[in-house]
Formats: C-alpha cells, sequence, structure tokens
C-alpha cells in the first residue's frame, strides 16, 4: 500500500480515500502529473529470489533509445522528452511492454557509468603508460 496526500479524488479499483490521504494497491493507472516527497522500492535481499548479474551493456542498450520529443494526443502534456515503448529495448519497459519502467531504466543507467567509469580508468592508465614511455625517450 502507498500513501498519496488527497485534494479532491474519487476512489475507485484499488483506490480508497481516507482521511485526505488515498491509498493505493495493485496497479491502478493515474492519469496527470503525480507528486509525492519519496517513491521506494523494497529491495532487500530476504524479498528477492534467483538473483543474477545483470549482464548486458548499459551503454549498449542506452545507445539503442531514441530519444524524442511529443505532446500526448489527449494534450495532457506538451513537449515532453522521453522513449516510445514500441520503439525501445524491453529491458526499459513494463512487464506488459505499454510504459517506461522508471526503476529498471535507472538501474541500467548506473550500470552505464560503472561501464563507463571502468572505460575512463582504462584510459587513464594508457595514458599513464604512453607519458612514461615518451618521458623515457621512446
Amino acid at each position: 500500500n502507498g500513501v498519496i496526500s488527497a485534494n479532491a479524488y474519487t476512489a475507485g479499483t484499488n483506490i480508497t480515500i481516507s482521511s485526505n490521504q488515498i491509498s493505493v494497491v495493485a496497479s491502478p493507472t493515474f492519469s496527470g502529473n503525480v507528486t509525492a516527497t519519496g517513491f521506494y522500492e523494497s529491495s532487500l535481499r530476504k524479498l528477492k529470489e534467483n538473483i543474477l548479474p545483470f549482464e548486458l551493456s548499459g551503454l549498449g542498450l542506452i545507445s539503442q533509445l531514441e530519444i524524442v520529443t511529443y505532446d500526448r494526443i489527449d494534450k495532457s502534456s506538451v513537449n515532453k522528452i522521453g522513449i516510445i515503448a514500441d520503439d525501445s529495448p524491453e529491458e526499459f519497459l513494463s512487464e506488459d511492454k505499454c510504459a517506461v519502467d522508471l526503476y529498471k531504466t535507472v538501474f541500467i543507467q548506473a550500470k552505464a557509468i560503472q561501464e563507463l567509469n571502468a572505460k575512463n580508468l582504462e584510459l587513464e592508465e594508457r595514458l599513464i603508460k604512453l607519458e612514461k614511455l615518451l618521458s623515457n625517450g621512446w
């Protein structure tokens, strides 16, 4: 259950309202902006099984993304920047492939940063070796 401050919302499937609080259960859909002071994903080891390293390249996946600008057809937002689920690698998408999974996206980006850091360290080591060779009159 998540709790969100309520103003003028009505209860519906998977949503209850009590004392100016909206309680959300399961997977409701919201249209419009959702504002909160924080979003948390339970991530303790004891809650997980089949834990394996993510072996795909974060940089490789990110390089496959086509970043676009767009306006929503319903005019609920204009001049947005993002991706189109239909045209994107499934690693970035929700289980039904209809939406972007921001949690997955954050950690694919983190993997890409790790890869860039490793490449940067490798290049720094090569530079140091080349500078030593040059200073030794190579």
